[in-house]
């Protein structure tokens, strides 16, 4: 995404809010498949548009993540979601 601002934190931690798709002005922002996924910086909030392979093992986006704009509640929320699923998988197996 052109016009924000560069990510140059590093180890770079990520999540994954649009996965394989696009939603522009140019498609009336209704889903379209694509090549390209968009990030967030969990560390500084930049976004950006990538076909890195990194984005495959990048945890996805929370439900109503884009309602909070703190990066270290997403970090939480992503946190809490994946100690959920562990306990259910724990419980199940």
């Amino acid at each position: 995404m052109s016009g924000g601002y560069a990510c140059h934190c590093r180890p770079r931690q990520v999540m994954v809010t649009d996965d394989h798709c696009n939603h522009s002005a140019f498609n009336g922002y209704r889903f379209a498949p694509s090549d390209y996924s968009e990030v967030v910086c969990l560390i500084c909030g930049a976004r950006w548009r990538t076909k890195g392979e990194y984005v495959e093992r990048s945890p996805r986006a929370p439900k109503d993540w884009f309602r909070v704009h703190d990066p270290a509640k997403w970090r939480e929320m992503i946190a809490s979601r994946e100690a959920a699923r562990t306990k259910r998988a724990e419980a199940a197996g």
